[in-house]
């Protein structure tokens, strides 16, 4: 697509988004380790055994979380490297990021616990999106049933959420009420979980600490607001677009 097509586009797009900027102001967190997970989601119930895979992250901070798909973050390291090294053997020549990640989860998930606040933070083209969700208040069960999970002490907990019954392992030695994607409110940070048809599933793939400082979680600033609803519209008119250009 060519640039004075892409400003088009663009130009285009701005009636369909709000454009007040998101007032919600938070100060940086720094981050104390990060958990990983592989995620495994069944998007077509016809091919259970081809469920979408994917390596995500979350970083902990003391008053929030960050959830993150690490593949994502991967890929777009790679393509920097081919970027930089296709740029220094061809001086003058055009630089350019581009890469299809149609399986890949662009959504960053912000927990914002002592202020009950949550953010989903998306992209139409370049630009950042924020939609406010709703802070999930769910209702678990805790079970006294146990068992070790990389090392830590587990507890079973359960609970319906978002029309699916999920079963949660949480850890108390990691005393952090966050876990994968939405899923938080437990006396401490959630190693595993699945719903009861296997259909959404996170499985704990590591833990590491951080030195304090190094990395905080920042919201970017100026991020516009806006809803599902008109980001989902706004992605649908830029796919259009670049199907009628292209």
């Amino acid at each position: 697509m060519k640039t004075k097509e892409m400003l088009i586009a663009f130009a285009l797009l701005t009636p369909i988004i709000f454009t007040n900027s998101s007032a919600f102001a938070q100060v940086k967190d720094p981050v104390l380790a990060e958990i990983r997970y592989d995620f495994a989601h069944v998007t077509d119930t016809n091919h259970r055994d081809k469920p979408k895979k994917e390596e995500m992250v979350l970083y902990i901070a003391k008053n929030s979380s960050l959830y993150k798909s690490q593949s994502l973050a991967t890929k777009t390291e790679e393509a920097l490297k081919q970027m930089k090294e296709f740029s220094s053997g061809n001086e003058g020549g055009h630089q350019m990021l581009a890469f299809s990640s149609p399986n890949l989860t662009n959504e960053e998930i912000y927990n914002f616990h002592q202020d009950k606040k949550m953010l989903l933070i998306d992209k139409v083209g370049l630009t950042a999106y924020s939609i406010p969700q709703q802070y999930p208040s769910i209702d678990w069960q805790i079970s006294n049933e146990t068992k070790e999970i990389g090392g830590y002490k587990c507890q079973k907990a359960i609970a319906a959420f978002r029309g699916r019954n999920y079963t949660a392992w949480f850890t108390a030695e990691l005393p952090f009420p966050y876990g994968p994607w939405k899923l938080n409110g437990l006396l401490g940070l959630i190693l595993q979980a699945e719903d009861d048809k296997k259909e959404v599933v996170f499985n704990y793939a590591g833990f590491d600490k951080k030195e304090e400082g190094l990395v905080s979680i920042d919201l970017q600033k100026g991020i516009t607001e806006t809803t599902s609803a008109d980001l989902a519209r706004a992605k649908k008119f830029l796919r259009r677009i670049q199907v009628v250009i292209c």
